[in-house]
């Protein structure tokens, strides 16, 4: 794999210690046959029966309830109940998801009419993709309604034109490197708490300045509103077994956003629920470089995050 690994350490005094001891413990290799078989995974947020974003395919699931008595007569009148239970858990589900920098789509919807109503339609353009008869009790008609992230029918495109100005000006630059592969999970050998990276929207690439480096200001319009500025991976890891660096997790899942020669910057975390991701200076200088290259103007970055369950329990 012909990766470039760019290694980053913690800002001010502990930078040096803590950088010291994460590139020994990378550099050291494993014992022969003991490789981890880690790989990418879908990157989902799930609040149990109800809704199911699935940030690495786009989509978002919910389910709706309609109580269902003995009797066919019955079905048309618990389908309508369904229906409107999921578009309810649905919009629900939208409010809640980060758009930007921790912004999360409720406090758009709440002070602007027109986002508002287009989050009616969006909502309301679900699909019903699933429907079932639960026998209970009580005896309940269940759909499984899903709807779009990104693209013309996406939720994204409800709130593109509020976030994202004009888009990349000046002209496309062409260089060696196919996409970007941003790792937000804790180096091999760190010790302690590391922070799991929310998912969003758009996200954003800082410094920690809080200069923004990369964002969906960098996305051509366009590519923009069909497949984000981009996508979120968590890596499988076996119970128990250690975290691969980036550069030996397999990323052929990824392959047709981020190409076969991806740079692959650290990101470092910041303490309490965040959905920013933040560069050191040298991995902020590295990302620099890349600017107006045809690789952010398509949008072709990957996020991975630490995997939260076990590689066996996600679907894929």
């Amino acid at each position: 794999m012909s990766n470039e690994r760019i290694r980053v350490g913690w800002p001010a005094g502990r930078r040096q210690m803590v950088l010291a001891a994460v590139l020994a413990a990378v550099a050291t290799p494993l014992p022969a046959g003991n490789e981890p078989a880690a790989g990418l995974t879908s990157c989902r947020t799930d609040d149990g029966a109800r809704t199911v974003i699935d940030w690495t395919t786009g989509t978002l699931r919910v389910t709706g309830r309609g109580l269902m008595p003995e009797g066919e007569s019955n079905r048309a009148k618990a389908r309508r109940a369904a229906m409107l239970d999921g578009y309810r858990n649905l919009a629900e589900a939208a409010k809640g998801v980060t758009v930007t920098a921790d912004l999360p789509l409720g406090g758009i919807v709440a002070e602007d009419k027109q986002v508002a109503t287009q989050v009616e339609a969006y909502v309301k353009g679900a699909q019903v993709v699933d429907e079932r008869i639960e026998p209970g009790p009580p005896r309940e008609l269940v759909l499984t309604l899903m709807a779009a992230l990104h693209g013309v029918k996406g939720l994204g495109l409800t709130v593109v034109d509020k976030v994202v100005d004009d888009g990349p000006s000046g002209e496309e630059r062409k260089c060696d490197a196919t996409g970007i592969v941003v790792d937000a999970r804790a180096p091999r050998g760190h010790q302690g708490d590391w922070p799991l990276l929310l998912p969003a929207l758009f996200p954003t690439v800082t410094d920690f300045k809080g200069k923004t480096i990369l964002s969906a200001d960098e996305v051509d319009p366009e590519r923009l509103r069909s497949f984000g500025c981009a996508t979120y991976y968590d890596v499988a890891v076996p119970r128990g077994g250690e975290p691969p660096s980036a550069d030996k997790v397999d990323l052929s899942a990824a392959r047709g956003r981020i190409g076969s020669r991806p740079v692959i910057v650290q990101a470092w975390p910041v303490a309490g629920r965040n959905s920013t991701v933040y560069v050191d200076d040298e991995g902020a200088a590295r990302l620099r470089q890349l600017a107006g290259t045809e690789i952010l103007r398509e949008g072709r970055v990957i996020i991975l995050r630490r995997n939260v369950v076990p590689a066996q329990d996600v679907a894929h």
